[in-house]
């Protein structure tokens, strides 16, 4: 027996160590790949977004790899993922900035060791985890059958059907590199997302005009406020695709608000490229999701031409060409989410948003364009009617499901009296500013009304329970309802 255990002492230390130096090999990449493209972004959020883009970048070189049909192995993702730090370095080579503009050597040791300090605690197997069977069936054997054949076969059925495949690819990480599971990368990316939120709150009180005592005692609140929230505790220990759909959906949404008003920026344009690439396919409703926060993003001041190559086209590429690999391969699972009917309807959406974005934002149509936010919700307020007429039954079952698991705290604890909250401030204002609704507002509205008609077209019937697919997918919303509650209160307070 004590020599079993000195065994899975020995192969458990090396798992941990290989994990480690994968997360800061990722985070070096990260930061690699910022710096050469160059640009306007702080070197405050190119250390603290490092990791979030070192992954963002594995996921598109890994699906770029299987797309193509090149062996899916650890030397062919680590290649392509130098084409595109090259390409970010060729293009970063045409601007005006110099590679380390700003830079400061004691910051950057700083950000090294405390990388290195929250690497170990997140491999150290000391937070807790939870796992399910789609945990174990989606993101680990599928993961690891995927790595052992090299590439897509069509004898991989619904794991190609109903399966995020960027999700699959981050799960890859253990058996390319060998180590045994993702928990340390979850978790890293779980403290990279909470720096980033407390960071965010902070830069926007200080924005509003609070001085540093109030911006940090709000920080504080709002920020414990939503880490020890029930919902967020919940999606972050769970071993699925929804804690990175959450965080980069989240990061997308913040960072496109915040940087609006600034002038383009090479380094920014990397960052978005890749996340809205990694968060099309994190999830099989991950284009939709997309979709909502390029739509909302175009109230502001970005030109269509940045909208469409920038924010729509990575979405176009994962998406057609994953779709275009799928169905070569002859897949026909007895079910699936995801049928070709469903697949075109996607590229199809995507193209529409293009054409819309090029062709008739700021050139016809003023007051659509002027009233964009609004639109959104009166489209899918009108889509999600259209649903409940097609099948009234599924439609008002899945209302119910998601009802009663909100009053019975199934995942939630007491958040959803948070969650009614925000919805009837939300409501209040619009009626209030005859119409005229916030960013964060129409986002938090939208993503909510996508989810139910998501849940619709999945099929089958929503059930009360924490662990259902479409209360996973409501719990997604936790820190857009922080956000905006942050938001509304900030507006009171600097009345």
């Amino acid at each position: 027996m004590t020599e079993i255990r000195e065994i899975i002492k020995y192969l458990s230390a090396d798992y941990f160590i290989k994990q480690f130096l994968t997360i800061l090999a990722l985070s070096a990449y990260g930061f690699a790949l910022f710096v050469f493209a160059r640009g306007k972004l702080s070197w405050k959020w190119r250390y603290i977004l490092s990791f979030p883009l070192g992954l963002a970048a594995f996921v598109v070189a890994g699906l770029l790899v299987l797309i193509f049909g090149i062996p899916f192995k650890g030397l062919t993702i680590v290649l392509m993922m130098i084409l595109i730090l090259l390409a970010a370095g060729v293009a970063g080579a045409k601007g005006d900035h110099h590679l380390f503009d700003g830079f400061d050597a004691k910051i950057c040791v700083l950000w090294i060791v405390a990388s290195a300090v929250l690497a170990l605690l997140a491999v150290s197997g000391k937070i807790s985890l939870a796992l399910t069977n789609d945990s174990v069936y989606y993101y680990s054997t599928y993961p690891k059958i995927l790595v052992y054949q090299g590439g897509y076969a069509e004898s991989f059925d619904t794991y190609l059907t109903d399966v995020g495949q960027a999700s699959a690819v981050i799960n890859c990480l253990p058996f390319l590199f060998g180590f045994d599971t993702t928990f340390g990368i979850q978790h890293f990316l779980n403290f990279s997302f909470i720096i980033s939120f407390a960071i965010l709150i902070f830069e926007k009180e200080k924005d509003a005009g609070a001085d540093i005592k109030k911006a940090a005692v709000l920080t504080a609140a709002f920020t414990l406020f939503f880490v020890t929230s029930t919902p967020f505790m919940v999606v972050s220990k769970w071993v699925l695709s929804n804690v990175y759909f959450m965080e980069y959906a989240f990061w997308l949404f913040v960072f496109l608000g915040k940087m609006s008003e600034e002038e383009f920026s090479l380094d920014a344009a990397v960052m978005f490229f890749m996340m809205f690439a990694a968060l099309a396919m994190l999830r099989m409703e991950g284009g939709i999701i997309s979709l909502l926060i390029v739509f909302a993003a175009s109230a502001f001041k970005y030109s269509s031409k940045r909208i469409t190559a920038n924010f729509l086209l990575p979405v176009f590429l994962m998406e057609a060409g994953y779709y275009i690999r799928l169905f070569s391969l002859g897949v026909d699972p007895l079910y699936s989410f995801l049928d070709w009917k469903k697949a075109v309807l996607m590229v199809g959406m995507i193209v529409a948003a293009a054409i819309y974005m090029l062709c008739i934002r700021d050139r016809v149509l003023p007051l659509l364009t002027a009233h964009i936010k609004i639109v959104m919700i009166m489209a899918l307020l009108i889509g999600n009617a259209g649903l409940l007429v097609i099948n009234r039954a599924r439609y008002i079952n899945n209302l119910y499901a998601f009802y009663q698991n909100l009053r019975q705290g199934n995942g939630w604890g007491i958040f959803g009296i948070f969650i009614v909250i925000a919805s009837l401030w939300i409501f209040a204002d619009i009626i209030k500013n005859r119409l005229d609704i916030t960013y964060e507002d129409t986002f938090l509205a939208a993503f909510v009304l996508a989810i139910v008609a998501v849940c619709w077209a999945r099929g089958g019937m929503l059930v009360v329970r924490t662990s259902d697919s479409g209360n996973r997918v409501l719990l997604e919303i936790v820190p857009f309802v922080v956000w905006v509650l942050h938001d509304k209160i900030q507006r009171i307070i600097n009345k």
